[in-house]
């Protein structure tokens, strides 16, 4: 089942999309970005639950949930073409979009084990799946991201 389901969320990554015009470019990455911000977003209040001892645990499950449905929006926003504009996004996602996807589903598949053990209030795996979860993306960003 699960495969089934991160096959639907990244099969527009496996689609072969046109070239995309300058307009449409830049739009693809302002989208893209914005989908990364609300994970770091959600990324950092979950730290600050786990880690730094904010009083809103109730609140665990409502960001390991967004972060999900973040990755689940990213479609088609890294069609040919995207490297080009005010991106960190490098080259090399374009030039190996297989290790990129895998990169991605592993990303995902970490951001569900948290999720799955936020619902469960299991607090040690939580912790646990949230340093797999920041050592998956860490991992995309060495490989995929351009330096500052």
């Amino acid at each position: 089942m699960r495969l089934l389901l991160l096959s639907t969320l990244f099969a527009p990554l496996v689609l072969t999309t046109p070239a995309v015009s300058a307009d449409e470019n830049e739009a693809l990455i302002t989208h893209r970005q914005g989908i990364y911000k609300i994970v770091s977003g959600h990324t950092n209040a979950i730290k600050s639950i786990l880690f730094q001892n904010h009083p809103a645990t109730d609140e665990l499950e409502y960001h390991s949930q967004g972060i999900l449905n973040a990755f689940s929006k990213l479609g088609q926003d890294y069609a040919p073409g995207s490297e080009e504009g005010k991106t960190r996004a490098s080259s090399k996602i374009w030039e190996d979009m297989d290790g990129f996807r895998d990169a991605g589903k592993s990303a995902y598949e970490a951001a569900k084990a948290l999720d799955d053990k936020v619902k469960f209030g299991d607090r040690e795996g939580q912790i646990q799946a949230f340093k797999d979860l920041g050592a998956s993306c860490k991992g995309c960003h060495k490989e995929y991201r351009k330096e500052k």
